[in-house]
């Protein structure tokens, strides 16, 4: 058999032309995948003359490759490989083509997802349950402060970060910020190095309250963006930044001073019938898109 007379076309040994069974490429890749995860899925290829080849266009993750992989003998699959580790949305094309000629573009989407940043159980404070994966921080048991901070920080750069309030037992129970070091069974915002949005609408450093913005309660979303490097610390409700602040523009940050080397996001929580806080580190996992100019937390 003579293969490629033209696509779509073959000749068989006698001479006959005859044409070949349409190619067609169905199925998706694997989306999403978290950084330092394999790639997966594979795409299913109908019709046409094998072998087939298969490449990439567009923008897909540097790290993917595809290939034609033959299955239980009978069927083929555009298979990927690889592993990602350049976090983004990438839209980007599988080209199979068939040894008939024929050409398929299959258009993809995958996302390649940081890995969350959790609270930290080996610092955690006196009576927290951490669960969903340690993101979710639960008073359970009496009524004293006890906090948590997540398990990376930051030293340089302009990163966000969102709290949700799961839910709140009073209007004074919790705090939510960030935090030189684990404040264990106290409060975010009694360190020197520690920085507070308390429930009640005040803002709290070195165990020194001031006015600054509305309260809030179950259900609503916190939003923290830090310059790390000009050591600013703004605080949002439910996307409105507080007391005039602007952190795409660096302006009423709700502090200014001296953050330490590095800096952890950070809650402290109360009553001891049940105070909940949830941190969300990734942008797949926000309320609320980041200021301008600042990165979701679990980026490298």
């Amino acid at each position: 058999m003579n293969r490629g007379i033209f696509p779509g076309w073959n000749r068989a040994a006698n001479g006959v032309v005859y044409p070949s069974q349409r190619l067609v490429v169905s199925g998706a890749l694997t989306t999403p995948i978290v950084s330092g995860g394999e790639f997966g899925g594979a795409l299913t290829v109908d019709g046409g003359l094998w072998p087939y080849r298969a490449s990439l266009s567009g923008s897909p993750p540097p790290e993917l490759n595809v290939s034609p992989v033959l299955v239980d003998g009978a069927r083929w699959k555009i298979a990927a490989a690889g592993y990602g580790a350049t976090g983004g949305t990438y839209n980007f094309n599988v080209i199979v083509v068939s040894a008939d000629g024929q050409s398929v573009t299959a258009a993809q989407t995958v996302q390649v997802q940081s890995p969350i940043v959790p609270w930290d159980s080996a610092t955690k404070g006196t009576n927290i349950t951490l669960t969903n994966g340690n993101t979710t921080a639960t008073k359970t048991t009496s009524n004293a402060h006890s906090a948590v901070i997540g398990t990376v920080a930051k030293s340089s750069g302009k990163w966000y970060f969102e709290v949700h309030v799961d839910t709140a037992v009073s209007t004074d129970g919790i705090i939510i910020g960030a935090e030189k070091v684990a404040p264990g069974s106290t409060f975010v915002g009694a360190p020197t190095y520690g920085f507070g949005y308390y429930q009640t609408g005040q803002k709290i450093n070195a165990s020194t309250t001031l006015s600054f913005g509305s309260s809030y309660t179950t259900g609503d979303v916190i939003g923290v963006a830090i310059d790390a490097t000009a050591q600013k610390i703004w605080f949002a409700k439910n996307n409105t930044w507080q007391a005039s602040g602007d952190p795409s523009a660096g302006t009423n940050e709700a502090f200014s001073t001296a953050m330490a080397p590095s800096i952890y996001p950070a809650a402290s929580v109360y009553y001891g019938t049940g105070d909940a806080v949830t941190i969300r580190s990734r942008a797949a996992e926000f309320s609320y898109s980041p200021p301008s100019g600042f990165t979701e937390w679990a980026s490298p």
